[in-house]
């Protein structure tokens, strides 16, 4: 509610403010010039600020007639303000309607999205994000969380669609939906032009990506083996780590670092990839390796492992001491 019109009876009434707890909300000389009584500014249902933070102003209004005291009237007004649910709002990239970014290649990572909602309090609501627009298909949103990836890193000199091929541009929408009824948006667009920048980093085995062992015994595997190398051009260029990104069901496996080995450097040398079954595990179990470069940009090779069973040495279950009746041939079976 913005305004509370009061009645006008005679051409000589003047309406004045003169008194109430919230009286310094409403605006005095629109009352005065206008008969209609104005908050100063809008009420937020969200944000009280009358004096019983009960989203309720109170105010007296009087009327008198030809300046005469003698005959005036007070009333006091009592306004209650409704909540009218609000959309929520997009605040990243500073609440712009529309950004522009620009985005070296190979990098699937591209923003994270916030929005705000007044509501998210006071009725327990929440935002989902959506992606919109002709290269909406290119990209992927955490629906909760708001990051935005790309489905395959961008490569500057393969674009991933037709079309403006030499500029290399992208637009999407990104929509902001609350779990209001009805549900209310906020929309902001994002137009993204792919740079040259860091390549990937390479690798070319020197076998196949596969190992065997026996049961419960470990294995190690230098990283040499791998052969990851740094793209040329890159600059600065070099391997600088490794990580496991997919550890077995069946086992465990770790990188160990050779502190002795200065990194980086063309090819990553610095240690070895070890793995240990879990007991009594035998069959077939697989692994990712990640390898980094120094602009973090990676590489994920897959890694195959088989465990062979062994046989194990027979266990005598028979108890160490055996009460047995008189007569009774059979011991124990």
């Amino acid at each position: 509610m913005e305004t509370v019109e009061m009645d006008r009876n005679a051409k000589f009434v003047e309406y004045t403010i003169t008194g109430g707890n919230d009286r310094g909300y409403f605006n005095a000389s629109k009352l005065s010039s206008s008969g209609m009584l104005f908050f100063n500014d809008p009420p937020d249902y969200e944000s009280r600020i009358d004096v019983d933070y009960e989203n309720s102003y109170s105010v007296f209004v009087t009327a008198t007639y030809n300046n005469d005291p003698g005959l005036s009237k007070s009333t006091l007004v009592k306004i209650f303000v409704q909540d009218d649910p609000e959309a929520p709002v997009i605040t990243s990239f500073d609440g712009n309607e529309t950004v522009f970014v620009t985005h070296a290649e190979n990098f699937r990572f591209l923003a994270k999205i916030v929005a705000t909602n007044d509501e998210n309090e006071t009725l327990d609501e929440t935002v989902t994000f959506s992606l919109h627009g002709d290269h909406a298909s290119l990209f992927d949103i955490n629906k909760t969380t708001g990051e935005i990836f790309f489905n395959s890193p961008p490569d500057y000199e393969d674009p991933l669609y037709f079309g403006r091929e030499d500029e290399q541009i992208y637009t999407l929408t990104v929509r902001a939906t609350d779990s209001g009824f009805p549900p209310r948006i906020d929309e902001q667009e994002i137009v993204i032009q792919i740079v040259e920048g860091s390549e990937l980093p390479n690798f070319t085995p020197l076998g196949p990506l596969t190992e065997s062992t026996k049961e419960e015994i470990s294995i190690d595997i230098p990283l040499t083996y791998f052969l990851v190398r740094d793209a040329p051009e890159n600059n600065p260029r070099g391997i600088a780590s490794a990580k496991i990104r997919l550890n077995g069901v069946g086992g465990e496996a770790q990188i160990i670092y050779d502190e002795s080995i200065d990194l980086p450097g063309e090819f990553f040398i610095g240690g070895s990839l070890s793995y240990q079954p879990d007991q009594d595990f035998f069959g077939s179990d697989k692994l990712e390796i990640e390898f980094f470069n120094e602009a973090n940009l990676s590489i994920i090779i897959p890694f195959d492992i088989e465990v062979t069973p062994e046989p194990d040495e027979p266990k005598i279950l028979m108890p160490g001491r055996i009460e047995l009746p008189e007569n009774e041939r059979l011991v124990t079976k």
